[in-house]
């Protein structure tokens, strides 16, 4: 499967928000030995969440590089960002920054990351957005 697969379907949700949906590097060739029902369950559920946090008007973003043998998928988004407070809780089953989110999202996708043993970096600063970098180690 290749990250494209992953994101059909979310431009459409990101236009009826509003929002652009951003994609550079997925085209690219490379491979990389992990679950690939995994890390697309995951990558929805991150970009999903960064459509949704984006402001009207913004974009996402999602990109794909390699770094020697290591594959790095980022998403970004536009958003109000987290506090130190709130980014703490990242991940953390049931708990959401969203008035109508219930806190799953984030969760799952970092357990689902975690069951193919890449890193998850979270930087976020209130007003200026959030960024995820995923690293996926093995790349061919």
């Amino acid at each position: 499967s290749t990250i494209p697969s992953f994101t059909k379907g979310l431009t459409a949700k990101a236009e009826r928000r509003g929002v652009s949906l951003r994609q550079e590097g997925l085209d690219r060739e490379i491979s990389v030995l992990t679950d690939p029902a995994l890390l697309g369950k995951a990558l929805r559920r991150l970009l999903e969440n960064a459509i949704e946090a984006s402001s009207e008007g913004s974009d996402a973003q999602i990109f794909c590089d390699r770094d020697g043998k290591d594959i790095v998928i980022t998403i970004v988004d536009h958003g109000c960002g987290m506090s130190e407070e709130e980014l703490s809780r990242f991940g953390e089953p049931y708990w959401s920054g969203k008035a109508q989110g219930l806190g799953r999202g984030d969760y799952l996708a970092k357990r689902e990351l975690a069951l193919i043993d890449a890193s998850v970096e979270v930087r976020s600063a209130p007003r200026r957005g959030t960024t995820i970098a995923i690293r996926i180690g093995g790349a061919r």
